[in-house]
């Protein structure tokens, strides 16, 4: 194959590769509803498989064919687009036209990043990355390994520079304190491609896109099969890239600036850990990152398992390109965050525990109603997905000592974190209602399980006090809740250790070992399976 993308495969599979399809087909014979249907979640899995697996693409161009109908798709790290349908047999030159633009199309015009090279080496696969350092001189980054690509459909744009103005808003005399709870940057730049900062604005032969299009509506997947819902070896849960459907009525493309970051430290995502006691110190350190970010005066708007990370024995934060000011007027026109660790304010876009009416409206029908104010993030629900994150660990994982699944386990995971099986007008909102100690799960997580039902009542305690309709009351609510999770937090840290068997690596071993006794925290951690 001419230009091949793609490194032979360590295992010496002669199969080809997603690696080099350049553009992505789907045909049928007859052009009705039913086949439009399955042609658009055929393409568009295609397009996002390509996008998620291949960290060289910054786009990619899709095709679908019903009959002689004839429809060109193109998805980026800020939309995806299709164009109005032609008649290849009434239009020929119009087909004509499409296939040769994209089979004389250059790597760059197809998508492909020329600052991402993959490699092989030593039977794995590995990136050489560029760095512009200056105006003739470049730094190449090699990896070695992935850490977590489960969050790879989103784009990063302003982390380091949301960083800089959080350690400069906590004052100096905080500063140094505050270094140690985020990631150390080495280098960080816009992406360049041919002298011209790579964003989504300009992908399409150098012009605007999507400026005065109208929306598509696009069917929901079909389930692949009858299996349940769990995420593969090595990845937080399945549908955990951040939400933005559906979209509002008023609802614009954010477009995203190519963003480049490499960071001092090498790290491992919180759902990766083995250990229980490290999953409380890791989220322990997090909450005292989250409160120099309330008090510089930002909200963290996208805590998931991804981005608290643990680098030695502590733990920290990153991932902030979708930090904003508190109180900030700008607001996005889609929902940001990952779907199952997302506050359920946030993901209704509304507040949920605002008190009665004021007792003076209801006495008084001259009055006008007071509206409630306008929906924001705030801290308070940052402190909320730290809690799904303990809310998982606990749901998603069993006692090595004891590695057997009880009944019913599956099945709470499944209630509370539904992944790709939510449906569009499903909420979690019940989870935060209701106790979470259940006969389900493993015994010897009671004090987590204690610790994150008293916080969950901390929490709703919290709403309920901070919503009210003369002004929010946040701050004094957050500090007062942050307070008591730190300090369920360090006390749970004395506590015997546990160590963590996730529910996929259970349902992958072909069969169990015997229950292990003694002191758990003595006990090492499985290996993941391959």
């Amino acid at each position: 194959m001419h230009n091949k993308k793609s490194v032979i495969s360590p295992s010496g599979d002669p199969r080809d590769s997603w690696d080099d399809i350049a553009v992505s087909f789907e045909f049928k014979k007859q052009n009705n509803e039913s086949n439009r249907i399955d042609n658009n979640q055929k393409l568009i899995w295609s397009l996002h498989h390509t996008m998620r697996n291949d960290p060289c693409r910054r786009a990619t161009f899709g095709v679908t064919i019903e009959d002689t109908q004839v429809r060109l798709w193109f998805t980026c790290r800020s939309f995806t687009a299709v164009s109005t349908g032609f008649d290849f047999m009434a239009n020929p030159k119009e087909l004509i036209h499409l296939v040769c633009a994209l089979a004389f199309a250059n790597d760059k015009e197809l998508g492909w990043d020329p600052t991402i090279r993959r490699v092989a080496v030593g039977g794995e696969i590995q990136y050489d990355i560029t760095f512009q350092e200056q105006e003739d001189s470049t730094a190449v980054y090699r990896t070695t390994a992935i850490i977590s690509n489960f969050g790879a459909d989103a784009m990063t744009g302003r982390g380091t520079r949301i960083l800089q103005h959080i350690l400069h808003d906590v004052g100096q005399d905080k500063e140094q304190d505050a270094k140690k709870y985020f990631l150390t940057v080495l280098q960080a730049e816009d992406v360049s491609i041919k002298g011209r900062t790579d964003d989504t604005t300009h992908l399409v032969r150098g012009e605007i896109t999507c400026k005065n299009c109208s929306w598509y509506d696009v069917w929901p997947d079909r389930e692949p099969s009858g299996h349940s819902h769990m995420s593969s070896v090595g990845h937080a849960p399945a549908h955990s890239t951040r939400q933005a459907i559906p979209p509002t009525a008023s609802a614009q493309i954010q477009h995203k600036t190519h963003f480049r970051i490499v960071f001092k430290e090498v790290c491992q995502p919180i759902f990766k850990l083995k250990s229980l006691r490290d999953v409380f110190e890791t989220l322990f350190h997090a909450v005292a990152g989250l409160n120099y970010m309330h008090t510089a005066g930002w909200v963290h708007h996208d805590i998931s398992v991804g981005n608290v990370l643990r680098h030695g024995n502590r733990g920290l934060i990153t991932d902030l390109e979708y930090a904003k000011r508190k109180n900030s007027d700008q607001s996005h026109e889609v929902r940001t965050g990952t779907p199952d660790f997302m506050a359920c304010e946030v993901e209704l876009q509304q507040y949920l525990f605002f008190n009665a009416v004021p007792r003076r409206m209801s006495q008084d029908s001259s009055l006008s109603p007071l509206a409630k104010p306008l929906f924001r993030a705030n801290s308070l629900h940052d402190l909320e997905s730290l809690w799904w994150i303990l809310m998982w660990v606990i749901h998603y994982h069993i006692d090595e000592r004891n590695p057997t699944l009880i009944p019913g386990h599956e099945i709470l995971y499944q209630k509370h974190f539904p992944g790709p099986n939510r449906t569009l007008c499903q909420t979690r909102l019940p989870s935060l209602m209701t106790d979470v100690a259940n006969p389900s799960l493993p015994t010897t997580f009671a004090r987590a399980i204690q610790m994150a039902d008293t916080f969950r009542l901390e929490l709703r305690q919290s709403y309920e006090r901070a919503e009210n309709y003369t002004c929010m009351e946040v701050d004094q609510q957050y500090q007062s809740c942050s307070a008591h999770f730190t300090e369920d937090l360090l006390t749970v840290l004395s506590d015997e250790d546990v160590v963590l068997v996730p529910l996929h690596e259970l349902k992958k071993r072909k069969t169990a070992p015997e229950p292990v006794e003694g002191n758990a925290g003595t006990q090492q951690p499985m290996k993941r399976a391959k």
